[in-house]
């Protein structure tokens, strides 16, 4: 072998040398992580600190944040002599680096320690909103300072219980006292609106729909189609006194007459009130499966309320997208639908009493239990009654058809 090869050979070995070298310069840094027995108690306090750090390591450096020495230890054990929190650190290296976990620790003293802490249920929820606040703090202290951040008087309870009335994000903190100062902490409280107030209505007896030909010339006498079902009416706004306004729902009717089924459902809107006049606007936008126009828009004619709230109606309404060749009427009266809550045998008549709830739909949060005659007796609960189920906001007595289904 030459010499220009033994110097080739001698170049590749050494190249060889350094990206082995190189290759341990790469080795990752350990990870650090510890744990520690106990995390907290009375002053003086021995913690027991254990490593659980992994990779190469080959020193530890342990800050026990109380002013002492570092210690090189791998499991050491600390004496903590003055209360206060404190953060323990430990570092770890090794060839490929270092890294570093931190802990915190607790020591505390009789005379001074104390710590605010609470907790709320429920958190959110819709106004007006209950909610029990549970006092958590711990330690020693002499008072206690509850604000619930909606404006209202401060509490000193140990476990007050508070209703907020109004939607919004409220800041409650309780703050615990002692001689050595005080403690605080705070949370949210979430209040949203509660769903616009809504009362189920079903159709009476005097509910009708109408079928015109205007260019057809005047019709025979014939009797209106008898019209059944029922509406949901949700109040909108109702802002100002002398003008509630209303939204209508789920409408969903079916009249029978002309040797023809019709079943209307849409939605529509009511606005009742006025400051010289009780005057009505109704207007429905509804899909009739047997009409040629399939979507048929109706307004009142008359504006005059006719009977005591909460009843509606009689309301004749016209339908103003008719055609020559056809065109509708619908007279609409309707009252709250009651709710059945028993059925009850009347043994000294025979004949079954109901107890239903009668919806003020003035107030619509108020409900109130009346009892009710219900006859014939049989076993047929699905006939019609009127019954009378007392005075409401009016003092006027109103009338329902009841259905038991």
């Amino acid at each position: 072998m030459n010499r220009r090869n033994l110097a080739l050979m001698a170049c590749l070995v050494t190249s060889a040398a350094v990206t082995t070298t190189s290759g341990l310069a790469q080795e990752p840094p350990p990870t650090a992580n510890f744990d520690a027995n106990p995390r907290g108690g009375w002053v003086p306090l021995t913690v027991r600190f254990t490593d659980q750090s992994t990779g190469n390591i080959s020193s530890w450096d342990w800050n026990f944040d109380d002013g002492s020495t570092h210690s090189p230890e791998q499991n050491p054990s600390h004496t903590y002599k003055i209360p206060g929190d404190r953060t323990v650190s430990l570092t770890v290296s090794g060839p490929g680096g270092s890294s570093s976990k931190n802990l915190l620790i607790h020591p505390f003293s009789t005379q001074w320690w104390f710590r605010a802490d609470f907790t709320a249920n429920p958190t959110s929820g819709t106004a007006p909103l209950s909610v029990q606040f549970t006092n958590q703090s711990s330690g020693f202290f002499s008072g206690r300072d509850w604000i619930f951040g909606d404006g209202s008087g401060h509490s000193a309870e140990v476990n007050p219980l508070h209703t907020y009335t109004n939607p919004g994000d409220y800041t409650v903190t309780l703050t615990v006292s002692g001689p050595a100062g005080s403690d605080s902490k705070s949370g949210t409280i979430h209040v949203t609106a509660p769903p616009p107030p809504e009362v189920r209505y079903t159709l009476l007896k005097d509910s009708y729909l109408n079928v015109s030909c205007p260019n057809c010339g005047p019709p025979p006498p014939r009797p209106p189609a008898a019209m059944s079902g029922t509406f949901t009416l949700k109040l909108l706004d109702s802002s100002d006194p002398l003008v509630s306004r209303y939204q209508l729902t789920d409408v969903s009717f079916i009249a029978a007459g002309y040797g023809v089924q019709y079943r209307l459902s849409g939605e529509g809107t009511y606005q009742v009130g006025g400051k010289e006049a009780l005057l009505r606007d109704m207007s429905l936008a509804v899909q009739i499966d047997s009409s040629t126009n399939k979507l048929c828009f109706f307004t009142n004619d008359y504006r005059d309320v006719r009977s005591a709230w909460p009843r509606i109606g009689p309301v004749v309404l016209t339908q103003t997208n008719g055609t020559a060749w056809e065109q509708y009427f619908l007279t609409i009266s309707a009252a709250p639908t009651p709710r059945f809550t028993s059925v009850m045998p009347d043994a000294q008549t025979g004949n079954m009493r109901l107890q239903w709830q009668a919806y003020d739909a003035v107030q619509l949060e108020r409900a109130t239990t009346v009892t009710g005659p219900y006859s014939p007796v049989a076993t047929n609960l699905t006939s019609q009654s009127v019954v009378d189920v007392g005075a409401l906001t009016n003092q006027s007595q109103l009338y329902y058809r009841l259905r038991q289904q």
